[in-house]
């Protein structure tokens, strides 16, 4: 991933989403008014399962990158067999912060620099 482009390159969204989920976890909060839906009272609940979602996130994408090399777009259709077109620039977003822990743990790699940039597991 070529990140120089971003205003703080190191950035991570994924760990910064986690890490403010920690954070609301760390409130004394009852009950939360969405903007969209019914309350919630089971908050703790919510974020755990948030952090279920994307810990099977990231295990979705580690077991694609053990097929082979590819790009983030290819891995996007190993994810998420049934995508169409429209949704494409979702998948590779969801890709590509997923693949960021990956690469960080040293499970995820990359193999050619490209364009495209191929990835494969380590």
């Amino acid at each position: 991933m070529n990140r120089s482009l971003l205003a703080d390159p190191s950035y991570k969204s994924l760990e910064a989403y986690l890490s403010s989920l920690g954070r609301v976890l760390g409130l004394d909060v009852n009950l939360a008014l969405p903007g969209h839906g019914p309350p919630i009272e089971d908050i703790q609940g919510l974020i755990e399962g948030y952090r279920e979602h994307h810990r099977a996130r990231t295990e979705e994408v580690a077991r694609a990158l053990g097929k082979g090399p590819k790009t983030v777009y290819e891995l996007s259709f190993d994810v998420f067999p049934s995508l169409n077109e429209s949704e494409v620039s979702l998948a590779v977003s969801e890709i590509v912060v997923h693949l960021e822990p990956l690469l960080e743990s040293g499970r995820a790699r990359i193999v050619d620099t490209g364009p495209p940039i191929l990835y494969a597991g380590s």
